[in-house]
């Protein structure tokens, strides 16, 4: 195969916003790590506000435009994104709005985009199970509109591929599953666990059960609590550390207080250094979520040889390294959760952790290889073509 034209493939890619979460991590180490002269990449985004990664993406070169989306707006978007769409002559519409993207795929294929692909990095289902007949028409609508429109799909793990594009997905060539790899240099050298713990106020005999993740319900921090209660009465020295963000922060705060647990537990807001916080400050990682994709912080638990306590509506592929991943059912009480957290975090951690991650599809190096292929580009060369001047970013019209 040969690269089609003769500058960058120009990508771009449709999500809400580029804040610290684990698709929008992906992304930013794929615009790190694409060669320039080979894809450029643009980011419009639905929130109306600045993500944490603007200025970075700006720095590497890559647009950051804004397009606010509502309900009532709806018409509006659509015409601001065809009119983009139709200025711009991208090569490729990325999308990662989910069911939303059966509406930007339709207007990507009106503006005479040749690849359009849908990208599902959760698994919805079970929250869908209890929607109104509405919710469930929107869905049925999205679901065709994407197996319709798109070019081609990809997905973070099978339950997400189902989810998106249906039962049957495996049996249509053009949808893939597409690992969204870690970065695996922050897991590497020496790690001065006492230092990091004294600077967070952590005795080295403190047993540290951690969450990362955002403050948002599928988390389920409200379980988290209830964990970290129960483990606290086996355990005499237990704190609690939370990283992260969100809409109900303040609302576990007060369960946290509730509970007890105030002096025994850190809040730290989304930070760049969980890999360390890893290695050095936790002795388990607790994920009781309601649902997800595939989740890469429980990919870089375990190349931090972290011990990782997860609920089985996490999909089982996110484990790599055998003895290090326990499955619990979310209808088991939270004194079980905590009696399985104890015993993890007692266990030695393996030496081949991080050797296991390096061997996994779970790398950069596999992510890019796969992007690069689902973008049509031909494997890449010993010597690469110059950059394409890149021009400035025009504002969306109105």
């Amino acid at each position: 195969m040969q690269d089609p034209r003769p500058g960058p493939l120009r990508v771009l890619h449709v999500l809400n916003v580029m804040d610290r979460a684990g698709a929008e991590t992906w992304l930013m180490h794929m615009a790190r790590g694409l060669d320039p002269a080979r894809v450029r990449m643009d980011f419009l985004v639905h929130a109306g506000r600045p993500g944490a990664y603007d200025a970075e993406l700006q720095r590497l070169g890559c647009r950051v435009l804004s397009s606010p989306l509502t309900r009532a707006g709806l018409p509006r978007y659509v015409l601001r994104l065809w009119r983009l769409l139709r200025r711009e002559r991208y090569d490729v519409v990325h999308s990662h709005v989910h069911l939303f993207s059966g509406v930007t795929l339709l207007v990507a294929r009106a503006a005479g985009v040749p690849v359009r692909l849908a990208h599902s990095h959760t698994d919805a289902s079970a929250v869908e199970e209890g929607a109104s007949p509405l919710r469930r028409a929107y869905r049925s609508l999205m679901r065709a509109l994407v197996r319709r429109e798109a070019t081609g799909g990809l997905a973070c793990s099978a339950p997400a591929g189902r989810d998106l594009f249906g039962a049957g997905w495996g049996r249509d060539p053009r949808w893939r599953t597409l690992y969204c790899g870690i970065g695996l240099g922050a897991f590497e050298g020496a790690c001065d666990a006492r230092a990091l713990r004294a600077s967070l106020g952590l005795a080295p005999d403190e047993l540290v059960l951690g969450h990362v993740g955002r403050f948002i319900p599928l988390k389920n921090h409200a379980f988290v609590v209830e964990v970290a209660r129960e483990l606290a009465r086996l355990h005499p020295r237990v704190r609690l550390l939370l990283v992260g963000e969100g809409p109900l922060q303040a609302e576990v705060q007060r369960q946290v207080e509730a509970s007890g647990l105030g002096p025994r537990t850190l809040f730290l807001r989304a930070r760049p250094d969980v890999p360390a916080l890893m290695r050095g400050a936790m002795d388990v990682l607790l994920l009781p979520s309601e649902r997800e994709g595939l989740p890469l912080v429980g990919l870089e638990a375990q190349a931090a040889g972290l011990p990782l306590l997860v609920s089985d509506a996490v999909t089982p592929e996110v484990a790599v390294v055998p003895g290090l991943v326990r499955f619990l059912p979310l209808a088991r009480p939270a004194a079980d959760w905590a009696a399985e957290a104890l015993a993890l975090a007692q266990r030695p951690r393996p030496a081949d952790a991080l050797a296991r991650l390096r061997q996994s599809p779970f790398t950069l190096e596999a992510s890019r290889a796969g992007l690069e292929q689902a973008y049509g580009l031909a494997p890449r060369a010993p010597a690469p073509r110059p950059a394409r001047a890149l021009r400035p970013a025009p504002p969306l019209p109105a």
